[in-house]
């Protein structure tokens, strides 16, 4: 849909087996986080700046409880929500995408990203805060000027 842009998204977000990371151009062009479907989103709370890079991560720990979904920016935790009730599907009928969604049953790419994306890593577990911090430093030193530590916010 129109309302979105993606960073990196697996599914349709109707289908239910989605997680989406991206742009909500429904907020003013936010960063949001969204599993399985459109209403439990984690949302920055102001738009980023074009131009500049930054480290986003999503996480969802499938503990079917309250603030079970966080979206970090710069390794800090920039919004939390939940309870999501489900745990997402593993389908083999939606496809991974990245700077772009991919729709159910794979008919159509949308939500494009229009910027660059630098690394992408997926994990089988919920990382920690100082996890993401160390990764926000590890990844800041090669795409930033900006010392890492002083780039990335400790948990």
């Amino acid at each position: 849909n129109a309302t979105s842009t993606a960073i990196i998204a697996k599914g349709a977000p109707a289908s239910g087996n989605a997680f989406f990371l991206g742009y909500d151009n429904t907020t003013s062009n936010k960063l949001m986080f969204n599993i399985g479907g459109t209403t439990q989103k984690a949302v920055t709370d102001s738009a980023l700046s074009d131009s500049n890079w930054y480290y986003v991560c999503g996480t969802y720990d499938g503990t079917l409880g309250s603030n079970n979904i966080k979206l970090y920016v710069n390794g800090a935790v920039q919004s939390t929500t939940g309870a999501y009730t489900s745990a997402i599907a593993n389908s083999t009928v939606d496809d991974l995408a990245i700077g772009a969604s991919v729709t159910q049953g794979r008919a159509a790419v949308a939500n494009s990203f229009t910027g660059g994306v630098g690394a992408v890593q997926i994990y089988s577990t919920t990382l920690t805060g100082t996890q993401i911090y160390n990764n926000c430093v590890a990844q800041a030193a090669n795409y930033t000027s900006t010392a890492p530590t002083s780039f990335c916010t400790t948990p």
